[in-house]
C-alpha cells in the first residue's frame, strides 16, 4: 500500500493535532518531494499579527537559539571570573594567616578578611568546645559550643552531610549563631570545619537575599573551610 493510500484510508474524524503529531514524527521525509506544500506553509509570526513560512520560523528559532548560548557562554565567563577573584583572596588571607605569629591573631585576620575581602555583613566561628582547645575566648566572632547540645538540631542536616551550603536560613538558625542581628541576615554560607572529625562550622552572612545562593562556588568555600580548621589546630 502507498504511502498516499495509507494517507486517504485515515478519516477526518481521526484527525487530531496529536495524531499528526505522531505521525510527521515517525515519517521525517514526509514533505520530501512535497516541496511546494513545505514552501506554502505558515506559521503565526511570534511579534505580532501576520504570518511567516516554515523556513523563517526555523531561522528565527535558531537565532535565539543563539542567543540563549551566547548569554548562558557569558554566564559562565562572569561566574568563571568571579571564582578567580575568590580564590586569589584565599590565597592572599593563606598568606596573612602564615605569617601571623598566634592562633588570637590569626583569628582577628579571618574576621577582618571575611568583613573586608568577602563583603560578610556577619560571620561567626561556631568552635565545637569538645575538638578545640580553648585559646580564644567568645566574643562576636567565635562561639564555643557542645557538639551534643540541642541547640544545634536546626543545623543536623547541614552538619550530617558535612558539606558548604548557601541557603536563608531560617529564624531559628539566625538566633543561634547571629542574635541580635539576626533579622538582618537574608542569606548565609555554612561551611563545615573538618571531615572526619568537626571542629565546627562557620557562617557567612549578607544582608542580600541573593549574595550566598546555590549556585555559588561550593569549591571555593570548602577551601576557605579547610583554611580555617589549619587555623583552628595551629599551636
Amino acid at each position: 500500500m502507498s504511502r498516499q493510500k495509507k494517507i486517504e484510508d485515515i478519516s477526518v474524524g481521526e484527525l487530531s493535532e496529536d495524531s499528526i503529531t505522531e505521525y510527521l514524527e515517525n515519517h521525517l521525509d514526509f514533505f520530501e518531494g512535497r516541496e511546494n506544500l513545505l514552501m506554502n506553509l505558515q506559521l503565526s509570526h511570534h511579534q505580532g499579527s501576520g504570518a511567516i513560512s516554515l523556513v523563517e520560523r526555523q531561522v528565527e528559532v535558531l537565532r535565539e537559539s543563539n542567543l540563549k548560548f551566547k548569554q548562558q557562554l557569558k554566564e559562565i565567563v562572569v561566574a568563571a571570573k568571579d571564582n578567580h577573584k575568590v580564590l586569589d583572596k584565599i590565597h592572599q588571607l593563606a598568606l596573612r594567616l602564615i605569617e601571623s605569629p598566634s592562633s588570637v591573631k590569626r583569628i582577628q585576620i579571618l574576621q577582618s578578611s571575611l568583613k573586608k575581602d568577602f563583603l560578610a555583613d556577619r560571620c561567626v566561628l561556631i568552635i565545637f568546645s569538645s575538638k578545640v582547645k580553648s585559646v580564644f575566648s567568645d566574643n562576636d566572632f567565635t562561639t564555643f559550643i557542645d557538639p551534643s547540645d540541642k541547640r544545634l538540631s536546626p543545623f543536623e542536616s547541614f552538619l550530617q552531610s558535612g558539606r558548604p551550603r548557601c541557603v536563608q536560613l531560617k529564624d531559628s538558625q539566625k538566633k543561634i549563631v547571629f542574635s541580635d542581628d539576626a533579622p538582618e541576615i537574608n542569606s548565609a554560607a555554612l561551611i563545615p570545619l573538618g571531615n572526619s572529625e568537626m571542629l565546627g562550622f562557620m557562617v557567612i552572612g549578607s544582608i542580600d537575599s541573593d549574595y550566598f545562593n546555590p549556585g555559588k562556588g561550593m569549591d571555593l568555600l570548602t577551601r576557605l573551610g579547610e583554611l580555617v580548621v589549619a587555623v583552628l589546630k595551629e599551636k
